[in-house]
């Protein structure tokens, strides 16, 4: 028997995580060796952009490239996708800071130092990852019939594995555990604030910026507080609260539009 051919959509996700994935590894590769730092902060701007990277070349491939652009930038809810994903995650940032604070009894300092490389790269993740996660790779999985309540947790899942290469280096010091959980969540939201702006994408990188920045300005990361994990433990509790109601008021609009349709 003949085996069955993969379709285009299913060739696209696989070739999409193949560049995503062996980027990033070609890159640290190439980053073992003694290289001139200016060379080397480039190519680590190109290993965390490779989603992106990858979403534009299977966009090119199939010779989609403008038209998945305009779906994806538009001027529909903007002031909504700027604004309401850096409230979330202040909302979150600012909570997980105070309890956190009063559980370890400690009341340091708010603001966490960001120092000028740390904000170029904060600017970077903007653009740098969001255009292949949801951008891209979330629609697409829709395309091949997934069930949409899975969709984002697997978006989750891949973009934790994607990050071995930060593990790699030494980059992340968080647990994968606890790192693999705060994805899924993470990315729950990210799926919310994508459907609520009529996928938006502006409103996934605001999110994502908005993060990166405040889980150093409230030194959540436990690279900022002496490794101490409790802040972003306690900050993942938070986003699963802040989830749950996210779900309950989305449940509830829907009803109250069906009974009004």
């Amino acid at each position: 028997m003949k085996k069955p051919k993969m379709n285009k959509p299913s060739k696209n996700v696989v070739l999409f995580i193949i560049i995503a994935f062996l980027l990033p590894l070609m890159i640290v590769a190439t980053q073992s060796r003694d290289l001139n730092n200016a060379i080397g902060f480039v190519l680590y701007g190109i290993q965390a952009a490779a989603p992106s990277i990858a979403a534009i070349v299977v966009f090119a491939a199939n010779k989609d490239l403008r038209v998945s652009f305009s779906r994806l930038f538009h001027k529909d809810y903007l002031t909504r996708a700027i604004f309401l994903p850096a409230v979330i995650v202040c909302v979150v940032m600012i909570a997980a800071k105070l309890l956190s604070s009063l559980i370890i009894g400690e009341h340091n300092s708010f603001f966490g130092a960001v120092s000028c490389k740390q904000w170029i790269i904060i600017l970077w993740a903007f653009v740098a990852e969001e255009l292949g996660w949801r951008g891209y790779l979330e629609p697409e999985l829709n395309k091949l019939g997934v069930n949409k309540q899975l969709i984002p947790g697997m978006v989750g899942l891949i973009w934790c594995l994607w990050h071995y290469h930060y593990f790699m280096q030494n980059n992340i010091e968080i647990p994968i555990a606890l790192f693999l959980i705060g994805c899924i969540i993470e990315s729950y939201i990210y799926s919310f604030l994508m459907r609520f702006t009529k996928n938006n994408l502006i409103s996934a990188m605001t999110f994502h910026f908005a993060y990166n920045l405040m889980i150093h300005v409230a030194a959540i990361n436990p690279s900022d507080n002496n490794g101490c994990l409790i802040p972003y433990v306690t900050m993942m509790i938070i986003e699963a609260v802040v989830l749950f109601v996210l779900i309950l008021w989305d449940v509830k609009r829907k009803n109250r539009q069906s009974l009004c349709g």
